[in-house]
Order: structure tokens, then sequence, then C-alpha cells
């Protein structure tokens, strides 16, 4: 397995709507989205360390999900290995004590939910690094070696300005 990197965040400055700073402006880090990665391209990682290819892991992954569905459909609570546990759960409207429920009317959507195993996505040991959106003050900013100006008639860069230079168009070709 590949060694995992630092988690990188931002700095947001919002203000609170919750909590002992309700009302203050607040910092706070969020993680930044690095990329996202492909069903396709998570098959082919598991299918590399494992001795099933790309096209047997996408099967047994989506035999799985719709098996999954189709028990939790049926009211079934299902353990979805070290992910955790799919649920029904439906969203319903208040009705008054007394009144008639009618569960076409009165329930809107059911679907499937994950309760995940805390031991699985508690991210602990991690790394964290800042990642800055606003690029360095010029006080802070590394130094970096201005490239030299080629010399007439030797080649090299074509993308200096001055006497002599061809604005950018190699002539000598």
């Amino acid at each position: 397995m590949a060694q995992t990197q630092p988690l990188t965040y931002v700095l947001k400055t919002h203000v609170a709507k919750l909590g002992k700073h309700q009302g203050k402006k607040v910092v706070q880090a969020h993680p930044t989205h690095r990329q996202t990665v492909s069903f396709e391209r998570f098959c082919t990682l598991v299918s590399g360390h494992s001795t099933f290819n790309y096209m047997e892991v996408a099967s047994i992954l989506n035999l799985s999900a719709d098996m999954a569905r189709d028990l939790v459909a049926n009211g079934s609570s299902v353990e979805y290995g070290r992910l955790g546990f799919l649920q029904p759960s439906m969203r319903s409207v208040q009705v008054p004590e007394g009144e008639a429920f009618d569960a076409a009317k009165h329930i809107k959507s059911a679907r499937v939910v994950l309760r995940p195993k805390q031991r699985y996505f508690d991210l602990k040991g991690m790394r964290y690094e800042r990642f800055s959106l606003q690029p360095a003050s010029p006080s802070t900013a590394p130094k970096t070696k201005q490239p030299k100006k080629a010399e007439e008639g030797h080649g090299g860069s074509s993308e200096t300005s001055g006497p002599g230079s061809t604005g950018g168009h190699n002539s000598g070709l």
C-alpha cells in the first residue's frame, strides 16, 4: 500500500453560527480537494493489489452494492465490512396525533444511509500541511535564480527582450 501524503488544508474565515463563538469571526481549517478518483481508476488500483483483474473487481463491487441495496430495501441493516452499516432511512412529514397517516402522502422519500464505523473512518495519526490560496508576499517568497540570458549565436532561450532580441522568434532557422 502507498504511504499517505499529508492532508492539506486551507484556513477560511467566517462568522460562527453556533457554540461559544456564536456571532464572532472565526478561522477554521478545511481540507483541500486533491482529486476525485474515478470508479475505473479505483478498480484498477484494487486489481493491482489482488489476483483479480479490473473487470472482476468492478463486477464484485457493483454486485455487492446492488445486493446490499436490495437487502436494505427489504428493511434489513447490512454490515458492509470495514465501512460500517447500510441501513434504511426515510423522510416523513409530521402528522398531528389523531389525524390519519397516509404513507403515500406523508412519506416523502426512502434511501440507504451509511452508518460508518468510527474505527475505520477516524484518520488518527495524519500529518497536516497548510496550503495557501494566496501567493506569498515578496518578503516571504523563496528566492529564485534568474535564467542567464542566451548569448547571441549560441541558441538558448529566445524569450529575452532588448537589443538584438528576435521578439520570441528564432530567426536563425
